[in-house]
This record gives C-alpha cells, structure tokens and sequence, in this order.
C-alpha cells in the first residue's frame, strides 16, 4: 500500500506515472490502502482514464469522489458495497463506478 505523504508522491512517483501513462496513451493508475490525500494531484495526471483502488474504509470516500467520478474520472473494480452505500446516502455517482 501507498504510504506517503502528497510531497512524497508529487515528488517520488507522479513524474513516472507521468512519463508512464505518456509512453502508453494513457491508462488507469492502481493504488492500495489510503490515498485519498493525493488523490488530487494523482487525477490531474494527463492521459489518466481511470483509478482503480482497493481499501476504501481507509478513504475518505467524499474526497475520492470528489476528485474522481466528479471530474469525470470513473472508479473501475470498485467495491460494490461501497459503491452501493454511497447510493443509498444519495451521493451521485454519475454511472462511473464499475464493481
């Protein structure tokens, strides 16, 4: 799992995901554990399609919305609890979270 703080992050692993995500047109990034700290720095990356994640009771849950299905980045393999749970609040999930 990703345990780093947002400099970290910016500093250490978004140029490759850049560079990465350059090199092959785009593409859906994965991250484990906790990320919603750098979730806004991660999904301005260009050429990003999707975000895949795992563990969401360790995320703040408004704020990866916020920074994914919000700007029209969808959620693919996404717990369908949670995905179901954020419904029933009322919390629109815009059709872009796919279990």
């Amino acid at each position: 799992g990703m345990n780093l703080s947002p400099a970290m992050y910016d500093e250490f692993i978004r140029p490759y995901e850049h560079r990465c995500l350059d090199a092959c047109g785009g593409g859906v990034i994965h991250f484990c554990g906790r990320g919603d700290h750098f979730i806004a720095s991660m999904t301005s990356l260009r050429g990003l399609t999707g975000i895949n994640m795992s563990q969401p009771h360790l995320n703040d849950m408004e704020t990866i919305y916020r920074n994914t299905v919000d700007r029209g980045i969808p959620l693919l393999g996404f717990d369908r609890a949670t995905a179901q749970a954020a419904l029933a609040s009322g919390r629109d999930l815009r059709h872009l979270v796919w279990s």
